[in-house]
Protein backbone atom coordinates (compact mmCIF):
# COMPACT_ATOMS: atom_id res chain seq x y z
CA UNK A 1 0.00 0.00 0.00
CA UNK A 2 1.10 3.46 -1.24
CA UNK A 3 -0.29 6.47 0.40
CA UNK A 4 0.83 10.08 -1.12
CA UNK A 5 0.70 13.30 0.88
CA UNK A 6 0.59 17.22 0.12
CA UNK A 7 2.09 19.24 2.57
CA UNK A 8 1.43 23.30 1.77
CA UNK A 9 4.48 24.70 3.19
CA UNK A 10 3.04 28.14 3.92
CA UNK A 11 0.07 27.48 6.01
CA UNK A 12 1.43 24.07 7.54
CA UNK A 13 -1.72 21.58 6.44
CA UNK A 14 -1.20 17.98 5.49
CA UNK A 15 -3.79 16.33 2.97
CA UNK A 16 -3.72 13.12 1.88
CA UNK A 17 -4.11 13.12 -1.46
CA UNK A 18 -5.03 8.97 -2.36
CA UNK A 19 -3.98 5.79 -0.88
CA UNK A 20 -3.51 2.89 -3.62
CA UNK A 21 -3.00 -0.98 -2.63
CA UNK A 22 -1.41 -1.91 -5.75
CA UNK A 23 1.38 -1.23 -8.36
CA UNK A 24 1.18 1.16 -10.14
CA UNK A 25 1.10 3.81 -8.09
CA UNK A 26 -0.85 6.85 -9.46
CA UNK A 27 -1.21 10.64 -7.83
CA UNK A 28 -4.21 12.02 -8.84
CA UNK A 29 -4.08 16.22 -7.87
CA UNK A 30 -7.06 18.08 -9.16
CA UNK A 31 -6.74 21.66 -8.89
CA UNK A 32 -4.44 22.46 -6.38
CA UNK A 33 -4.43 26.11 -5.14
CA UNK A 34 -1.86 28.22 -5.36
CA UNK A 35 1.33 27.59 -2.81
CA UNK A 36 4.60 25.66 -2.16
CA UNK A 37 4.25 22.17 -1.46
CA UNK A 38 5.91 18.91 -0.28
CA UNK A 39 4.76 15.89 -1.87
CA UNK A 40 5.71 12.66 -0.50
CA UNK A 41 4.48 8.78 -1.25
CA UNK A 42 4.74 6.86 2.15
CA UNK A 43 4.97 3.15 1.37
CA UNK A 44 3.66 0.06 3.84
CA UNK A 45 5.09 -3.30 3.83
CA UNK A 46 4.69 -6.50 4.90
CA UNK A 47 5.58 -6.54 8.35
CA UNK A 48 3.62 -2.52 8.24
CA UNK A 49 7.36 -0.41 8.39
CA UNK A 50 6.02 2.68 6.83
CA UNK A 51 8.79 3.62 4.03
CA UNK A 52 8.67 7.67 3.02
CA UNK A 53 9.88 8.52 -0.49
CA UNK A 54 12.14 12.11 -1.03
CA UNK A 55 9.72 14.87 -0.80
CA UNK A 56 9.31 16.97 -3.93
CA UNK A 57 9.40 20.57 -3.64
CA UNK A 58 6.30 22.20 -5.94
CA UNK A 59 5.28 25.43 -6.51
CA UNK A 60 2.17 25.99 -8.27
CA UNK A 61 2.35 29.91 -9.13
CA UNK A 62 -0.91 31.63 -9.97
CA UNK A 63 -1.89 31.65 -13.55
CA UNK A 64 -1.41 35.75 -13.97
CA UNK A 65 2.10 35.78 -12.40
CA UNK A 66 3.17 37.50 -15.16
CA UNK A 67 2.11 40.34 -17.82
CA UNK A 68 1.96 37.77 -20.87
CA UNK A 69 -0.76 35.90 -18.96
CA UNK A 70 -3.12 38.31 -17.16
CA UNK A 71 -6.35 37.49 -15.98
CA UNK A 72 -8.49 39.36 -18.23
CA UNK A 73 -11.38 41.44 -16.21
CA UNK A 74 -14.60 42.13 -17.93
CA UNK A 75 -17.81 44.77 -17.73
CA UNK A 76 -18.12 47.79 -16.08
CA UNK A 77 -17.95 46.38 -12.52
CA UNK A 78 -15.50 43.77 -11.34
CA UNK A 79 -14.91 41.43 -8.34
CA UNK A 80 -12.08 39.27 -7.21
CA UNK A 81 -9.72 37.92 -5.17
CA UNK A 82 -6.04 38.60 -5.42
CA UNK A 83 -4.08 35.25 -3.79
CA UNK A 84 -0.11 35.96 -4.07
CA UNK A 85 1.11 32.80 -2.84
CA UNK A 86 4.15 31.15 -4.70
CA UNK A 87 3.90 34.17 -6.61
CA UNK A 88 6.95 36.15 -8.02
CA UNK A 89 8.41 39.00 -9.60
CA UNK A 90 9.79 39.45 -12.88
CA UNK A 91 12.72 41.82 -13.07
CA UNK A 92 10.69 44.35 -15.43
CA UNK A 93 8.16 44.80 -13.07
CA UNK A 94 7.82 48.19 -12.42
CA UNK A 95 7.55 49.24 -8.31
CA UNK A 96 3.95 49.82 -7.50
CA UNK A 97 3.76 52.42 -4.21
CA UNK A 98 5.85 53.21 -1.64
CA UNK A 99 4.57 53.56 2.19
CA UNK A 100 7.41 55.95 3.81
CA UNK A 101 10.52 54.24 3.07
CA UNK A 102 8.93 50.85 2.30
CA UNK A 103 8.55 49.58 -1.47
CA UNK A 104 5.76 47.20 -2.75
CA UNK A 105 8.16 45.38 -5.02
CA UNK A 106 7.24 41.99 -3.43
CA UNK A 107 5.48 39.26 -5.98
CA UNK A 108 3.05 40.68 -8.58
CA UNK A 109 -0.39 39.80 -9.97
CA UNK A 110 -1.68 40.87 -13.40
CA UNK A 111 -4.70 42.02 -14.46
CA UNK A 112 -6.28 43.16 -17.93
CA UNK A 113 -9.64 45.00 -18.83
CA UNK A 114 -10.87 46.88 -21.73
CA UNK A 115 -12.99 49.75 -20.99
CA UNK A 116 -16.49 49.25 -22.51
CA UNK A 117 -17.40 52.99 -22.08
CA UNK A 118 -15.54 56.12 -21.20
CA UNK A 119 -15.14 56.98 -17.74
CA UNK A 120 -13.87 57.08 -14.38
CA UNK A 121 -12.69 54.45 -13.10
CA UNK A 122 -12.32 53.00 -9.45
CA UNK A 123 -10.46 50.37 -7.70
CA UNK A 124 -10.97 49.32 -4.41
CA UNK A 125 -8.91 46.63 -2.10
CA UNK A 126 -9.36 45.12 1.21
CA UNK A 127 -5.99 44.98 1.97
CA UNK A 128 -3.49 47.91 2.39
CA UNK A 129 -0.72 45.32 2.09
CA UNK A 130 -1.23 45.32 -1.75
CA UNK A 131 -0.16 47.94 -3.73
CA UNK A 132 -2.20 48.99 -7.49
CA UNK A 133 -1.17 50.32 -10.84
CA UNK A 134 -2.49 50.91 -14.00
CA UNK A 135 -0.58 50.77 -17.31
CA UNK A 136 -1.36 51.14 -20.92
CA UNK A 137 0.78 49.07 -23.79
CA UNK A 138 3.02 46.06 -24.14
CA UNK A 139 5.58 44.52 -21.64
CA UNK A 140 8.17 46.83 -21.60
CA UNK A 141 6.65 49.77 -23.18
CA UNK A 142 4.31 50.29 -20.37
CA UNK A 143 2.59 54.24 -19.88
CA UNK A 144 1.58 54.69 -16.31
CA UNK A 145 -2.52 55.60 -16.23
CA UNK A 146 -3.14 55.63 -12.33
CA UNK A 147 -0.03 56.61 -10.44
CA UNK A 148 1.08 53.74 -8.37
CA UNK A 149 -0.94 53.41 -5.09
CA UNK A 150 -2.19 51.69 -1.80
CA UNK A 151 -4.99 51.75 -0.72
CA UNK A 152 -4.81 52.80 2.57
CA UNK A 153 -7.39 54.23 5.38
CA UNK A 154 -10.08 54.03 1.70
CA UNK A 155 -8.01 55.81 -0.78
CA UNK A 156 -9.24 54.04 -3.70
CA UNK A 157 -7.12 54.11 -7.23
CA UNK A 158 -8.58 56.22 -9.65
CA UNK A 159 -8.34 57.09 -13.62
CA UNK A 160 -10.37 58.22 -16.46
CA UNK A 161 -10.67 55.15 -19.06
CA UNK A 162 -11.23 55.56 -22.89
CA UNK A 163 -14.03 52.90 -24.68
CA UNK A 164 -11.95 50.68 -25.83
CA UNK A 165 -8.19 50.97 -24.70
CA UNK A 166 -7.07 47.95 -22.94
CA UNK A 167 -5.50 48.87 -19.47
CA UNK A 168 -2.90 46.55 -17.74
CA UNK A 169 -3.64 46.12 -13.55
CA UNK A 170 -0.83 45.75 -11.30
CA UNK A 171 -0.86 44.08 -8.41
CA UNK A 172 1.92 43.92 -5.79
CA UNK A 173 2.24 43.08 -2.70
CA UNK A 174 4.52 44.11 0.15
CA UNK A 175 5.58 41.57 2.09
CA UNK A 176 8.47 38.40 0.79
CA UNK A 177 6.65 35.06 -0.26
CA UNK A 178 6.81 33.87 3.39
CA UNK A 179 4.08 35.54 4.17
CA UNK A 180 1.90 36.27 0.91
CA UNK A 181 -0.62 38.83 0.99
CA UNK A 182 -4.60 37.93 -0.41
CA UNK A 183 -7.39 40.72 -0.94
CA UNK A 184 -10.84 41.15 -2.40
CA UNK A 185 -10.76 43.80 -5.07
CA UNK A 186 -13.48 45.65 -7.38
CA UNK A 187 -13.16 47.74 -10.22
CA UNK A 188 -16.18 50.09 -10.65
CA UNK A 189 -16.53 52.26 -13.95
CA UNK A 190 -18.96 55.50 -13.44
Amino acid sequence: EAAFYDYNILTGLETTLCVSQRPPFNLPWPHPTNGYYRVQARATNDPQQVIPSNPAIIAVRPANDDIANSMVLQGTNAAWTADFSAATRVKSDPKVAKIFHDDFDGSTLWYTWTAPADGAVTITCSNWTIGMAVYTGKAGALKTVMTPTYDYQDRPGQFQAKAGVTYQILLSDRYPASAPSHGDLSLSLQ
